[in-house]
């Protein structure tokens, strides 16, 4: 179970890193200007709650 566990902590992050490479490649803004004009990396949650990466995004056909 520890191993499981510890391994989570090196490939989600992994996975999250493979994500945002793949879209910034492909021509979508991984980063955002927040107040005071600094830029920042979305959170990943609010990179996938954006509506152009959600139609990125194939459906699954249930």
């Amino acid at each position: 179970m520890n191993v499981k566990i510890s391994s989570m902590h090196i490939l989600v992050p992994q996975l999250e890193s493979g994500v945002r490479k793949f879209f910034g490649k492909i021509g979508f803004a991984t980063t955002v200007i927040k107040k005071g004009t600094v830029q920042q990396e979305q959170t990943f949650n609010e990179f996938l709650e954006r509506k152009d990466i959600k139609e990125a995004i194939p459906k699954e056909n249930s």
